[in-house]
């Protein structure tokens, strides 16, 4: 039987996109460079259950929308979560 896109580990060009859209979203970069405020309360319970923007971040990168990049000025965390995440 075959397993559905969504349920599956591997990464798609579809999630790459998405999880780009998180990476460039107003609200989510907020969040996860200042760690507080509204705009994290929401990303952090609200955006990340409901956004497909916010899970793709997740499945790309291997963290929340909200958790704080590890190198905030270089950007350094793209395609990281690809190699720490294996399939299970």
């Amino acid at each position: 039987m075959a397993v559905s896109g969504s349920n599956s580990c591997e990464i798609t060009e579809k999630d790459r996109r998405f999880a780009e859209k998180c990476r460039t979203c107003f609200l989510c970069e907020y969040s996860r460079r200042k760690q507080k405020g509204f705009a994290f309360w929401i990303v952090k319970t609200i955006e990340g259950n409901l956004c497909p923007y916010c899970k793709a971040y997740e499945k790309v990168y291997g963290r929340k929308a909200y958790e704080p990049r590890d190198n905030m000025s270089s950007g350094e965390d793209v395609g990281k979560g690809e190699e720490e995440k294996g399939c299970e």
